[in-house]
């Protein structure tokens, strides 16, 4: 008999799941006793000064639960590298814990009541509970989602590209990728937001247009520096923001094709840290992936990504030197 195994990080979303269960037991229990509408907002003397309809609040809640467990379920199906998968399951696991302590609250506390206006607030004790206990759930699945053996993505089996670089040879790549077209049309539309401030309508205007410009001239383009310290990207004229993927932070890199469309559109999409998947995009054509340690993905538009890819995989390959993750 073949053994099924289930994958650690489904433990993930269980919390989530069980806690909205628990809300739609205790509704289903208790909804004939529970007086229609339910007190749902409180003075600071303990007395009822607002009510919702008993289904409406009662559904809200099951639905906000049924939500955060879907999310908890994407993370630990699709989600990328631990601080994403983590991050957005303790997430959930707060959204549905905190609907669950409210709402079999509610229950409990206004069941055989014959109005709202009879309900009494939560006392100190209560209300730390109702708003901890889902508090201490989400810390649990989020260190859970830290140390269970989450099985990893697959990478890409390919042979990774190499310059052949010997172990005495270093070597560091310069490069500069640019999106004119981003440029001319953020000078169209500075001109544009411009016009209204030299007719009079107003300075807000001409900081709108300025705005715009620096938007231009900063997302129009990017420097390119591959070597010991990993990838580096400089924005704009300046060089800033500034962002850099340490070389120890990269398993390897592979020159690739980009679609803007299959990447979200241009611009820089998606994010390491909520999404695990990230990519820079000013054009389609050639580009460069790098794969990371923590079984995420960073992509970027460039020329010559063969090159770059190379030299980044002999450098990891000889071992890189201990810096720092991630910068910007």
């Amino acid at each position: 008999m073949t053994e099924l195994r289930i994958p650690a990080r489904w433990l993930l979303p269980l919390p989530t799941a069980l806690a909205t269960a628990v809300l739609g037991v205790v509704f289903a229990a208790t909804r004939q006793d529970l007086p229609d509408p339910v007190a749902t907002h409180f003075a600071f003397n303990g007395t009822p000064d607002d009510s919702t309809a008993r289904d409406v609040f009662f559904w809200v809640l099951l639905n906000l639960g049924v939500l955060a467990t879907i999310v908890a379920s994407l993370a630990a199906w699709r989600g990328r590298g631990r601080a994403v998968v983590s991050s957005w399951a303790g997430g959930a696991a707060f959204v549905a814990g905190l609907s669950a302590t409210l709402g079999v609250w509610t229950a409990g506390s206004q069941r055989g009541l014959s109005s709202w206006q009879a309900a009494q607030g939560p006392g100190g004790l209560v209300l730390v509970a109702v708003v901890c206990l889902p508090i201490l759930v989400a810390l649990a699945v989020f260190w859970l989602g830290r140390t269970l053996p989450l099985a990893s993505s697959k990478r890409d089996l390919s042979p990774t590209p190499s310059l052949g670089l010997s172990p005495d040879e270093n070597a560091v790549f310069h490069g500069r990728e640019s999106a004119p077209a981003v440029l001319v049309i953020s000078i169209g539309t500075a001109i544009a937001l411009a016009i209204p401030a030299l007719i009079g309508l107003g300075w807000a205007w001409l900081l709108l247009s300025l705005l715009m410009l620096a938007m231009g001239l900063t997302l129009s383009g990017y420097a390119v520096t591959a070597g010991a310290q990993g990838l580096v990207l400089r924005w704009g004229l300046l060089g800033w923001p500034r962002q850099r993927i340490a070389l120890e932070r990269i398993a390897s890199a592979h020159p690739v094709d980009i679609k803007p469309l299959q990447w979200g559109g241009w611009g820089y999409r998606g994010s390491l840290r909520f999404f695990g998947k990230a990519a820079v995009v000013l054009r389609g054509g050639s580009g460069l992936r790098l794969d990371l340690r923590d079984d995420t993905q960073f992509a970027l538009t460039l020329h010559h990504p063969e090159t770059v890819a190379g030299l980044l995989n002999d450098l990891i390959a000889r071992g890189a030197p201990d810096r720092s993750g991630v910068e910007g």
